[in-house]
């Protein structure tokens, strides 16, 4: 006995719900193309429809005319809504291809800031060892030498000085890309952070005896109190002074400390006389290895072009702002930072996701390029 079983309104739903999820979910079948040939086709039949219900000949001619040109229309209309939807199509999957690219990308920078890391670690420590014993030779703490190893000896300590930059440099690169920095925000008195600065470069520039004039001038009764990571700005005030001092062979450097247009920030800025800059240099300055132009490079073969950068990003972490101003080449620049007297240094915590960088005694100036 062979039984027979009716499946046909389950199967029925089945279907009905397994192509809706296919439609909906997997887009098997384009609901906005289903709904436009669908529109299309509803439109033909109701034209098609009116005319054979139409008695009046002059009707007639006019619901053919009027169909006839409406074939192509909907002909159109449907090709035009196929191609924005494969358009779309198109432009999800290069938006897809583009996340799984970034996502390599961001690795590969890690996997690059963390070789940095160990590599400039692992070359500090013999280069740093061999400026250390040269200085030691050229100062005649192992005794008396030959007169001519005096220079050799004064260009293996310079080049080991100039190697131990760079390669701090690329340390400092690579911490703020991996966002690793602590700041310790503390109220300090802006005034004494610029005339400390500048009592240390007026020294070297006259020992240096340089045709440059270096001068200050801090606008009194102004409280230049402000949150602050001492150290820290220390390094960028010194940055954009050295930077001044090094691209200028003749006539002036002069440091201004006032309070900015608004009254609530503290404006300093460094005007020099030297080489200048052009507008699209001015554009890019702030950025990762930029130098101001070739000739810029050519007085100055050493750096890359990271100081500036660097300078930026601990500004930014003030919630301050650098610039610089220039009215062409040969024409002298000024850059400008403004950091306000009320700014609140965030939580501990996510202060310390910020760039890391080497601890600078309260003496020390970072060198920029």
């Amino acid at each position: 006995v062979v039984r027979l079983y009716y499946f046909g309104d389950y199967s029925t739903i089945f279907f009905l719900v397994f192509t809706a999820y296919a439609i909906l979910r997997h887009r098997l079948i384009d609901t906005k193309v289903v709904a436009t040939e669908l529109f299309t086709f509803t439109m033909w039949m109701v034209m098609v429809t009116d005319y054979y219900l139409t008695q009046d000949a002059i009707g007639k001619i006019v619901r053919l005319g009027f169909s006839i040109f409406m074939i192509p229309f909907g002909v159109l209309l449907v090709r035009s809504v196929y191609k924005e939807v494969d358009a779309r199509e198109k432009t999800e999957q290069l938006a897809k291809k583009l996340k799984k690219a970034n996502v390599q990308l961001e690795a590969l920078s890690k996997a690059k800031s963390e070789f940095v890391t160990i590599a400039s670690h692992q070359l500090r420590a013999p280069i740093t060892a061999i400026k250390g014993y040269s200085s030691m030779l050229v100062e005649g703490d192992y005794g008396k030498y030959n007169k001519k190893a005096k220079e050799p000896l004064n260009r293996i300590y310079q080049s080991a000085s100039r190697l131990v930059l760079l390669i701090d440099e690329f340390l400092n690169l690579s911490k703020i890309e991996r966002k690793e920095i602590e700041y310790n925000y503390e109220r300090t008195n802006l005034a004494e952070v610029v005339e400390s600065i500048f009592n240390e470069f007026n020294a070297i520039n006259k020992s240096n005896k340089k045709n440059v004039r270096l001068d200050l001038k801090i606008v009194p009764d102004i409280d230049y109190v402000s949150n602050v990571d001492t150290n820290k700005i220390r390094q960028v005030y010194g940055n954009l002074i050295d930077n001044a001092m090094k691209y200028t062979d003749k006539g002036f450097v002069k440091i201004r400390l006032e309070k900015s247009e608004n009254e609530s920030d503290v404006l300093f800025s460094v005007s020099d006389s030297g080489m200048g800059m052009s507008r699209e240099t001015i554009n890019r300055i702030f950025e990762k290895f930029t130098r101001a132009g070739d000739n810029a490079f050519r007085k100055h073969t050493e750096g890359l072009g990271l100081g500036l950068y660097v300078c930026r990003k601990i500004v930014e972490a003030h919630n301050g702002k650098i610039w610089a101003e220039s009215k062409g080449e040969g024409k002298g620049s000024t850059f400008l930072i403004e950091l306000p007297s009320t700014f609140v240094p965030p939580p501990k915590e996510e202060a310390s996701k910020q760039i890391h960088m080497p601890h600078l005694s309260s003496g020390s100036i970072l060198l920029g390029n």
